[in-house]
């Protein structure tokens, strides 16, 4: 398996000249409701250079009226999930449920008015050919095609020259992304919010990630959905890929006014503060922490000692942190297969912490963007804060079970891979309990690690 530091994913870039054979079923989920011009984009996906017999496309038809039939005659079998409209948004719901009808270890996920350019499944397929734990994500640009026909569109898709049609024209390319694009060096550089550019219209993943982070929440929202599957995907360790030569286009420009704009971040926001644990998204504790839904923790604190340590530290950490025992797995109460906090802590028997202890250390390793801080005992024993990212991704490329334990060998790898930081005691509000200095040996020890610099 090809080594990757922080997410500096050039290092899968094949080089220049190699051959590639396909191997992998493709399937393209398409959620739909109503749609005006899904034949175009199901013409567009006939005209990849993908070959057409690893490939479907499955449809999530989210109550439309007439419902949407497989009509057209398409070199790969076109299949639709009929579901009864519940949600004024159903996107999630829609990609969850072609998903789910899907049969390729590789999906891929457009919206129904996106025209994907001939080479975008095969740029995204090329990918996964070392690795599983990616998720590529392609541009994507909005223009009116109203005055294109049909036969138009197949043309210029089939000679890849949509992007020769609109130079010059009015076109959006969606700015907003660019700037993340251009701060992060096309994400290859590690950055704790990488995530938040992922847009459900235009990405590839594997089946067995989609399900290993269980997928779209439904929640009906517009505008957290994309988003809040991003930070899982991100938390899970996968590699954020941007392909720049996998190109879609909106059939349409964007037209949302400020008021509609400024409802929809109204709407999201009690979503955004719960599920999003990381700067940026929440500012505070939310209040309540169970409504609209669960709030995800924004550090899971493994405590070494008995029950009454166990009480002890849940008297001094904020309510948004989660506290389990030394070598217990956190559980996440909403269902999901992990829990996607910012980071785990774990926190020696012999450390006597204030309140704001783990809210410090928690800001410092969001803000120095490394993959762990330390922070020594006298006695030899370690703290370790650890980002979840970081952890899973180091257990993921060695094979190793994702549980409570941590050890010098993971630390010394997530250290080399993601950078590590070592943090002063008192700057933590750490003071050591002198009788388990005196009484115990202590329980993990490390060498030191090598401080590297900021990837961010």
């Amino acid at each position: 398996m090809i080594s990757i530091r922080g997410n500096d994913w050039s290092a899968l870039v094949p080089p220049a000249g190699a051959t590639w054979t396909p191997t992998r079923r493709v399937s393209i989920c398409i959620p739909a409701n109503n749609p005006s011009n899904l034949e175009r984009v199901l013409d567009a996906v006939s005209l990849q250079t993908y070959p057409s017999s690893m490939m479907e496309v499955v449809i999530a038809d989210d109550g439309s009226e007439p419902p949407i039939t497989a009509t057209g005659r398409y070199p790969f079998p076109v299949s639709v999930v009929r579901l009864e409209r519940t949600l004024a948004f159903g996107a999630g719901r829609g990609r969850n449920a072609a998903a789910c009808g899907a049969s390729g270890d590789l999906l891929v996920f457009l919206d129904a008015d996106i025209v994907p350019e001939r080479q975008v499944i095969a740029s995204y397929a090329r990918w996964f050919v070392d690795r599983s734990h990616v998720l590529v994500m392609g541009l994507c640009r909005f223009a009116d095609m109203d005055q294109l026909t049909d036969e138009d569109l197949r043309r210029l898709v089939a000679e890849d020259g949509l992007g020769a049609h609109f130079e010059g024209k009015d076109v959006d390319d969606h700015d907003w992304r660019e700037k993340t694009f251009r701060r992060t060096d096309d994400l290859r550089r590690e950055a704790v919010d990488a995530f938040r550019i992922v847009i459900g219209a235009t990405f590839a993943v594997s089946a067995d990630q989609y399900w290993a982070v269980g997928g779209f929440r439904e929640l009906g929202i517009r505008g957290i959905e994309d988003t809040e599957f991003g930070y899982r995907v991100h938390a899970n360790g996968a590699i954020m890929v941007l392909d720049r030569d996998a190109v879609h286009w909106h059939q349409g420009r964007r037209n949302m006014s400020l008021d509609r704009r400024e409802q929809i971040r109204k709407e999201r926001e009690p979503y955004v503060e719960r599920l999003l644990p990381v700067r940026g998204f929440r500012r505070d504790v939310p209040d309540p922490l169970d409504r609209p839904v669960l709030t995800v923790p924004r550090a899971v604190v493994h405590a070494i000692g008995d029950a009454g340590r166990l009480k002890y530290v849940r008297e001094r950490v904020d309510p948004d942190h989660m506290v389990v025992g030394a070598n217990e797995v956190a559980q996440s109460p909403d269902g999901m297969p992990f829990v996607p906090s910012f980071c785990d802590v774990w926190l020696p028997a012999e450390a006597a912490i204030s309140e704001r202890s783990i809210r410090l250390i928690t800001r410092e390793l969001g803000r120095r963007g490394v993959g762990v801080i330390l922070i020594h005992s006298p006695a030899g024993g370690v703290l370790v804060a650890m980002r979840t990212r970081v952890h899973r991704r180091i257990c993921n490329d060695a094979g190793l079970k994702r549980n409570a334990c941590i050890n010098p060998e993971l630390v010394a790898a997530a250290a080399s891979s993601f950078g590590v930081w070592h943090m002063a005691a008192s700057r933590a509000e750490i003071t050591w309990n002198g009788d388990y200095l005196a009484r115990a040996a202590p329980g993990w020890t490390a060498e030191p690690v090598q401080i590297t610099s900021n990837l961010t």
